[in-house]
C-alpha cells in the first residue's frame, strides 16, 4: 500500500551497509518509522531527504513492522543556525520531547502543527528562549501534564493569580498565597505575564503569531518550569541533562582560570634559578 504524507524528520540511525532507519513525525500517521534503502550512499537520491529536520512530503510503501520510503519533496530547517551552540542545545532537546512524549502511529495533527511551527520559529530567527518556552508550554499542556495557568490549584479560583507553585501544579490566587503560603517555591508572576501565558496555552499554533516577552520575563518563568516538569513528568529527558552537566563544566572550568590567574598563584611569574 502506497502512503503519502506530510513530515519532519526527527531521528535518523545507520542501518545495515547503506540504508538508514528514519524517524518521521507527520500529521497524517503521527510518529512513524521507515527504512530509506541505500540513504546512507554517496550518490543515494534519498540522502538529502533522510537528514535531521528535513521538512516535507513523503511517499512510502507500507511493510509489515516499517514504511519504506520510495520519493519524497523537502527542504532542509535550520541549515545555518544549527551552528550556534544554543539553538543546537534547544533543538536536541526539543527533539527529545516529541520523540519521548508521543506514541508511535497515533494522529495528532495539531501536535504535528505545534512542533513543525517550533522549528519554524527557530528556523526563522526567532529568540530561541521564547520559542523554547511555547514549545514547553503548549506540549505540556495538550499531552495533559498542565500546568494550571488559568486556575488556583487550590480553591479553584481564575480571579487574582499571583504566583507559580511548581510543587502545587501550577499558579495560585491572591488569598490562598495570603492565609497559607506555601512551603515550597514561589514565584511571583505578573498579571500581564500570567495573561500571556494563558494565550499561548489557548490559541491553536497555526494562529500564534509572534510572541515578544522581555527576557527577565522569559527566565522567570523557564526556571521553575523546569521544576514542575522534574516533579511532574514521568520521563527523565538525558538532553537537558547532558547539557547540565556541559554547563558545570564549562563553570568549573572559568573558575579553575581564574584560580590560576589571581595573584600570588606563580602562573604569570618568571622562573628564577
Amino acid at each position: 500500500m502506497i502512503v503519502r504524507v506530510h513530515g519532519l524528520v526527527i531521528r535518523v540511525l545507520p542501518y545495515r551497509e547503506s540504508d538508514a532507519l528514519v524517524t518521521l513525525l507527520t500529521r497524517e500517521a503521527g510518529k512513524i518509522g521507515l527504512i530509506a534503502p541505500g540513504a546512507r550512499k554517496v550518490r543515494s537520491r534519498l540522502a538529502a531527504h533522510t537528514q535531521l529536520l528535513r521538512l516535507g512530503t513523503y511517499i512510502l510503501y507500507r511493510g509489515r513492522s516499517l514504511y519504506r520510503l520510495d520519493q519524497a519533496d523537502t527542504t532542509a530547517l535550520l541549515k545555518t543556525r544549527l551552528h550556534d551552540p544554543l539553538v543546537n542545545q534547544r533543538t536536541m532537546e526539543m527533539l527529545e520531547w516529541v520523540m519521548r512524549l508521543t506514541e508511535d502511529e497515533v494522529s495528532d495533527p495539531f501536535l504535528y502543527d505545534h512542533v513543525e511551527r517550533s522549528f519554524l520559529r527557530l528556523d526563522q530567527g526567532e529568540p530561541l528562549d521564547v520559542t523554547w518556552l511555547i514549545f514547553q508550554l503548549v506540549m505540556l499542556s495538550h499531552m495533559g501534564y498542565g500546568p494550571s495557568w488559568d486556575r488556583c490549584t487550590r480553591c479553584g479560583l481564575s480571579d487574582d493569580l499571583k504566583a507559580f507553585v511548581p510543587q502545587e501544579g501550577g499558579m495560585i490566587c491572591g488569598t490562598c498565597l495570603k492565609h497559607h503560603p506555601p512551603l515550597h517555591n514561589v514565584t511571583l508572576l505578573p498579571p500581564r505575564l500570567v495573561w500571556v501565558l494563558q494565550q499561548i496555552v489557548r490559541t491553536p499554533p497555526h494562529l500564534l503569531g509572534s510572541v515578544r516577552l522581555k527576557p527577565e520575563n522569559v527566565e522567570l518563568v523557564l526556571k521553575p518550569l523546569a521544576q514542575f516538569v522534574f516533579l511532574h513528568v514521568p520521563v527523565r529527558f538525558r538532553t537537558q541533562e547532558v547539557w547540565r552537566g556541559a554547563d558545570e563544566l564549562i563553570r568549573l572550568a572559568e573558575d579553575l582560570k581564574r584560580a590560576r590567574r589571581a595573584p600570588g598563584t606563580g602562573e604569570d611569574e618568571g622562573d628564577v634559578s
